[in-house]
């Protein structure tokens, strides 16, 4: 069955992640699904075995996608085009990704089992501020809000934490 769901109407984009790993297009009028290819290699599937945790739409035709594995992909659904974003993390085999959220203008969360990353998708890096090291051991499964105004971080077990000055070092 499906995990995670992402449909667009009005682009006829129905994107949908089995629980046992993939990405598949949905056509929802034909009722039938086809795993996500890339359009350079129609035999290559790069999600055929990876559980997509999060997807979240970044730009007119971007979405990011974060999988349990500890990858972050950058995608073009339309364009049938992906690639891995380069992540330097110390310890990430640990790390069991959750969502992705859209934060800001080219800024991403990712609520994992030990903590949160806030990645900055322009540079391709990850930015590290007082809530990251604040939540570092904390079972992260979901975040709203921006960067400008503060964010909102559900948790495991130390509930709902809010924060108001989200300012980088």
């Amino acid at each position: 069955y499906f995990s995670r769901l992402w449909f667009e109407p009005e682009n006829d984009l129905y994107l949908a992640s089995a629980i046992n790993g993939g990405l598949f297009y949905l056509d929802v009028d034909n009722d039938t699904k086809e795993p996500f290819t890339l359009s350079d290699n129609p035999d290559a599937a790069p999600f055929a075995n990876r559980k997509i945790m999060g997807i979240a739409k970044t730009g007119s035709t971007s979405f990011c996608i974060s999988c349990e594995d500890g990858t972050l992909w950058l995608i073009n659904p339309y364009d049938r085009i992906c690639r891995q974003l380069p992540l330097d993390i110390d310890g990430q085999k640990q790390y069991k990704f959750r969502k992705v959220f859209v934060i800001g203008d080219n800024m991403i969360a990712i609520g994992h089992t030990s903590g949160l990353l806030i990645y900055d998708l322009e540079r391709e890096r990850l930015v590290y501020n007082k809530i990251t090291r604040e939540l570092e051991g904390k079972n992260v499964y979901c975040v709203c809000g921006n960067l400008d105004t503060g964010l909102i971080i559900g948790t495991s077990k130390n509930g709902v934490i809010i924060q108001q000055e989200s300012g980088f070092d």
